[in-house]
């Protein structure tokens, strides 16, 4: 069962995604934990492994965004979702680039594409989990490892440059196609960024 972390101190947030998630999302059944402050989402989360997070930007005692940044930086490939007001600030932005999975705007206007960005967060930490069971498996020497996975894998790491794709065009597109304003934004040097630009084609 796929659980999912929800941090929010408003009621009517907290009550929407437990009748989001009492049904599931899409075959998956969800195991929904609702928390209202960041004290309390800073233990679980080093108590609990999450699939997905989703946290709003004002909570009485954190920032959401700083959280947020703080869980990614801890959990390998942690896909955490942003919940404000001002979804196209440049502090949101700077998130965006730095690993944040989406930014949902509040309040919510349509449950259909809140259902969708929730479930497609769902499916890359299912790509993240699934790379990595299968390139254990391969790097373990286990001959048993069949053609089948082996694809897998292949199939997996598409996917996963789909995403690394998509992101990139997000940073470009936040910086302008300033590639010195777009490295310091990820964090990357000016000639990594440039080589994965040009291996994703966009170059």
């Amino acid at each position: 069962m796929e659980k999912i972390l929800v941090v929010d101190n408003d009621p009517y947030t907290l009550k929407l995604f437990e009748r989001l998630f009492c049904k599931g999302v899409g075959e998956q059944k969800i195991d929904i934990t609702r928390i209202t402050s960041g004290n309390e989402a800073k233990r679980r989360f080093l108590e609990q492994t999450y699939n997905l997070i989703l946290m709003d930007q004002h909570l009485p005692d954190a920032k959401g965004l700083d959280l947020l940044q703080w869980m990614i930086q801890e959990g390998s490939q942690q896909v955490a979702i942003l919940m404000t007001g001002l979804a196209h600030s440049k502090a949101v932005l700077e998130a965006l680039s730095k690993g944040l999975f989406a930014v949902l705007s509040k309040p919510f206007k349509n449950l259909e594409t809140l259902e969708a960005v929730i479930e497609k967060g769902l499916e890359l930490d299912r790509a993240y989990r699934e790379i990595k069971r299968l390139r254990d498996t391969l790097e373990s020497g286990n001959n048993e490892v069949t053609s089948k996975e082996s694809e897998k894998v292949s199939s997996y790491q598409e996917e996963m440059n789909i995403f690394e794709s998509s992101y990139l065009k997000r940073l470009l597109k936040i910086s302008d196609g300033n590639i010195a304003e777009a490295a310091r934004l990820s964090g990357m040097s000016p000639e990594d960024l440039s080589l994965r630009l040009k291996h994703c084609n966009l170059s």
